[in-house]
């Protein structure tokens, strides 16, 4: 078998360090009618129209350890194509669709990163579609996009969205359903699975949510399973039509914003003959915009629901960091993109000495003074680990404050260093979503002044995160 390579880097799959400074600047990519080929080791981008398209009968095409956009219309178009992988590849920038897909069959999505497109991946009349192990980040929409994934006129066995994270920051994104099956149908033996995907933020849409069963009505066959979601938006997990959906053992939470509604609803909203709807294992704790609980609701259109009255916790105590529980994170040293102070003493003891890994510089500031951090993303913060100047000799005094948006701001710690320890020392409470960090230092039992070596941010991330905020190439 012929294979062609569009490739300037060996097909032996490195780490993401060990090429991503190295790839090659590439323009639009077009395989028509093409077999066998390997596109890997490029930066895309196309300020006219798609970065990449596959179509007229292309089939066995691999796309993979790509950096892809800025692209004008969809990063990667799919057409008319079968036997696809797209893997390890950080797409972004996308005006369209970080994958699109019409009439395509046998096509794996894994591993990738997308940040900033449209919707991550949509797929119209298509079939075995498998998307897994990504991380989608701030799509853009507006309505009717803004999907992580949306699969439309998908049918038969073969398909399932899996182990994927999406995390949605207000300011930053314009999102509407996070997860969305239209007019799709699996099969008894072989259902259309949704199952252990974090999905992290929404609004703020007053239609939009978390995860979508059933849209269009004409659909069956679909399960969602083991989903976690924290603030995901007007909703948590939904079935709005068809029938044989299953929604189990999801753990929704939300807290009260202005868009907030219900945690899991099932509402046959197109006459679509809704039945067989089974509801059970879910854990719900879900704040409505007026601030009432607001954990389920059944429009009773869909027939008795298997388990809705007896097999759910309608009045759970989960909480936002439910979401360390999601197999696809992994606690690491999360990069900060950037960091500042309320005051420093120039010209040495400058803030960014605390994030340069070396301990013989540091940030000095006297008084009641704060350090602030920028994680440039949101992230699940559990840990924040300090070296402190003459630390195994004197105790400092602080206090350390998170915040998603940069106006209201969570405390999670206050008290003091043990003083008695050289180097890093940890300070751990609870895991928290955040992308800012502030710590107001308030001297220590030498002086008032404030003395930071390093600080280390200990957060989950999915566990393909690496500090250059693509993405970890060890998958294969």
């Amino acid at each position: 078998m012929r294979v062609q390579i569009i490739s300037f880097i060996s097909l032996i799959f490195l780490p993401i360090s060990a090429f991503s400074n190295n790839l090659t600047a590439s323009g639009p990519i077009v395989i028509n009618g093409e077999n066998n080929v390997v596109i890997s080791g490029l930066q895309i981008s196309n300020p006219s129209g798609p970065c990449v398209t596959i179509a007229s009968g292309s089939s066995n095409i691999i796309i993979k350890n790509n950096k892809i956009g800025p692209c004008e219309e969809n990063a990667i178009d799919i057409r008319s194509s079968n036997n696809i992988t797209v893997q390890n590849n950080h797409i972004h920038d996308a005006v369209g669709e970080g994958v699109y897909l019409f009439s395509a069959e046998l096509v794996e999505i894994k591993n990738n990163k997308f940040e900033d497109v449209r919707t991550g991946v949509y797929a119209s009349i298509a079939s075995k579609i498998k998307v897994s192990h990504n991380e989608f980040r701030n799509m853009q929409g507006p309505f009717p996009r803004g999907q992580m994934v949306q699969l439309a006129f998908t049918n038969g066995g073969g398909s399932y969205i899996s182990n994927n994270v999406s995390i949605n920051e207000l300011g930053y994104s314009d999102p509407e359903d996070a997860i969305n099956l239209y007019k799709s149908n699996g099969t008894p033996a072989d259902p259309i699975m949704i199952r252990n995907n974090l999905i992290i933020g929404g609004g703020p849409s007053n239609s939009g949510g978390g995860i979508i069963l059933g849209d269009g009505g004409e659909s069956s066959y679909q399960i969602a399973q083991d989903n976690i979601l924290v603030n995901p938006g007007q909703y948590g997990v939904a079935v709005v039509g068809g029938h044989h959906m299953q929604l189990l053992g999801n753990s929704i939470y939300s807290q009260q914003f202005p868009f907030t509604n219900v945690g899991l609803y099932v509402w046959d909203q197109y006459d679509s003959a809704c039945a067989n709807i089974t509801v059970r294992n879910n854990s719900v704790n879900y704040t409505n915009k007026d601030g009432l609980k607001n954990a389920g609701w059944n429009a009773r259109n869909c027939g008795v629901i298997d388990g809705w009255s007896s097999k759910n916790n309608w009045n759970a105590t989960i909480k936002e960091n439910v979401a360390e529980q999601h197999p696809g994170l992994t606690s690491t040293n999360i990069a900060v993109i950037s960091v500042t102070a309320s005051s420093f003493h120039a010209p040495l003891h400058i803030p960014q000495n605390t994030i340069d890994n070396d301990l013989a510089s540091r940030w000095s500031a006297e008084g009641e003074q704060w350090i602030h951090y920028d994680l440039g993303g949101i992230f699940i913060v559990s840990q924040i680990d300090i070296a402190f100047w003459l630390g195994s000799a004197r105790s400092y005094a602080f206090d350390i404050e998170l915040s998603v948006d940069g106006t209201n701001w969570k405390q999670v710690f206050d008290g003091q260093s043990g003083g008695s320890i050289i180097g890093l020392e940890s300070f751990d409470f609870t895991a928290t979503l955040a992308r800012l960090v502030r710590i107001n230092g308030h001297g220590s039992t030498g002086s008032d002044w404030n003395n930071y070596l390093e600080v280390d941010i200990i957060a989950s991330a999915p566990s393909y995160y690496q500090k250059d905020l693509l993405f970890k190439g060890t998958f294969e």
